[in-house]
């Protein structure tokens, strides 16, 4: 009987209570929330290769790709600084990314840290039909397998997850990985949708592709359970993403820290809270910010 049902994908408990349906496909989809620890996961029919629509030309793409190094670099100044003048060179890890855009990541790390490189990007199976080999070569770029991507030939200073850990299905691996990979000194940028208010943004939260969905101060115990110290953390209600900045920890786990993290009914009453009487005041900010922008 037990192995019909959903097993919660950190803490491994048959404890999950269905929190929304998506009908639209067959089988239908199910997200659930843990009693235990109350992380927010989707069910077993979860696709992790469902695409993700955009409306920017290339050239557009380019340039975001360009612009969002830049706030990466700027997000994690200090340590990269840091670690730039203690070894002369810094090595960059995406992972999850778009494999034809990986050259403009490197060019703009080059132009920060001269000696920069990106020692690999990994992607999603449904990209490897598309590398251009060309800019590979010339950018000595190496793609591995999105969920494949732990290389023990690979050391980076600085990892990076943008909308990544959402897509995994297994985060202890994830985070073993990234420990393993990640150089002494080195650090982790992710950035993930929250919960609250990624709907400022999108029309619904719950997206296919999407195995995880994560507040900030799930996010965060995520992290510290795993080894990980969080010297950085942001919740950008503009773009309705949290973004960190983590380094491997020194301290051990206080006694008794365990995954009681959560609380269903007080996130989702907190959820319905924030999209009832802030999201409009937000969404006329967007809007103003907007027209002043552009």
């Amino acid at each position: 009987m037990k192995d019909s049902l959903e097993r919660c994908a950190l803490c491994k408990l048959y404890l999950l209570n269905p929190v929304y349906y998506d009908k639209t496909f067959s089988p239908y989809k199910v997200f659930y929330s843990c009693f235990n620890c109350g992380l927010i996961q989707q069910g077993k029919e979860y696709d992790r290769y469902i695409p993700t629509s955009t409306k920017r030309t290339q050239s557009e793409e380019i340039q975001h790709i360009i612009d969002y190094t830049n706030y990466i670099i700027s997000f994690c100044q200090k340590k990269l600084r840091k670690i730039y003048k203690e070894k002369g060179n810094i090595s960059v890890l995406e992972i999850g990314a778009n494999p034809n855009y990986g050259c403009y990541m490197a060019n703009t790390f080059h132009e920060h840290f001269c000696n920069s490189s990106v020692v690999a990007i990994t992607l999603p199976e449904y990209y490897s039909k598309n590398i251009d080999n060309a800019v590979a070569r010339n950018w000595n770029l190496k793609y591995i397998d999105f969920n494949k991507f732990y290389d023990g030939r690979i050391s980076a200073d600085i990892i990076i997850l943008r909308h990544t850990l959402e897509h995994m299905e297994n985060l202890e691996t994830v985070f073993m990985n990234i420990k393993s990979m990640l150089t002494d000194n080195g650090i982790v940028f992710i950035e993930t949708p929250s919960l609250y208010w990624d709907e400022l943004r999108i029309d619904n939260i719950f997206l296919p592709g999407h195995k995880f969905f994560f507040t900030r101060r799930m996010i965060k115990k995520i992290c510290e359970y795993y080894g990980f110290e969080v010297l950085k953390i942001k919740e950008n209600i503009f773009w309705g993403n949290i973004k960190l900045m983590l380094q491997k920890s020194t301290k051990p786990l206080p006694y008794g820290y365990g995954f009681n993290w959560g609380n269903l009914g007080f996130t989702m009453l907190n959820k319905k809270l924030i999209k009832t009487f802030l999201y409009p005041i937000f969404r006329i900010y967007r809007k103003v910010r907007s027209l002043w922008i552009y």
